[in-house]
């Protein structure tokens, strides 16, 4: 089947054009996730807040156009990471509320440990955890949020991103956490098998989360 948002809910939830109208959310998610009582800070100068030293940042399309023109598809690029000096920084391009929250947990799910040497495996530990954490925002409720943050396109744009999710997705669907799939991806316990190691390669520590819509088998 296909595994879209409807226009009803892009409607619904309107789209999310600033970083602190959602910080409490991404804080509730997060302190639940790692059971800890975050540090949360707004920057007072822009939109944008601190949490537990990652920077989340939202910016309008033709902003966050002008930071990813160099890779082209761009498109279907919602977010990217950069590490710098031991902190993470998140940028998103503006959405509805759902895809928002759910790029947001994949790019916090690269920055949660050291970046993995292959790529496959990195953006399998991201996956990882964006699902856990969505499973969290779900169960809770967080922002009024409930079955519409599962509906996960598959992402298609390249084999890195298409193997890596499909891997996560079969291995819950045999019965795995994805929490447990998260940190079995750091510690190396866990791996992507079925396709070549692909060694990391992306500049700067840059990662992507790419959205298309397709077809499951």
């Amino acid at each position: 089947m296909t595994l879209e948002l409807t226009d009803n809910i892009k409607k619904q939830y309107g789209i999310i054009q600033s970083a602190k109208s959602i910080k409490d959310y991404v804080k509730t998610a997060f302190d639940i996730f790692t059971g800890t009582n975050s540090e949360l800070s707004e920057v007072i100068q822009f939109d944008e807040f601190w949490i537990n030293q990652i920077l989340i940042h939202i910016l309008p399309g033709c902003r966050f156009e002008e930071l990813i023109s160099s890779f082209g598809r761009r498109d279907e690029i919602k977010g990217f990471v950069k590490r710098y000096n031991f902190k993470g920084y998140v940028f998103i391009r503006e959405d509805c509320l759902v895809n928002v929250m759910q790029v947001i947990g994949h790019e916090i799910g690269h920055l949660m440990s050291r970046r993995l040497t292959d790529m496959v495996n990195e953006e399998a530990k991201a996956y990882a955890f964006k699902i856990a954490w969505c499973n969290i925002i779900q169960n809770n409720r967080i922002a009024g949020l409930g079955k519409e943050i599962m509906k996960m396109p598959i992402p298609s744009y390249d084999i890195e991103h298409y193997s890596a999710f499909k891997f996560v997705t079969k291995r819950i669907k045999e019965g795995y956490s994805p929490r447990n799939l998260f940190e079995d991806f750091i510690t190396g316990k866990e791996q992507v098998r079925g396709i070549c190691s692909i060694p990391l390669i992306f500049p700067n520590d840059i990662f992507f989360t790419l959205f298309i819509f397709s077809v499951s088998s």
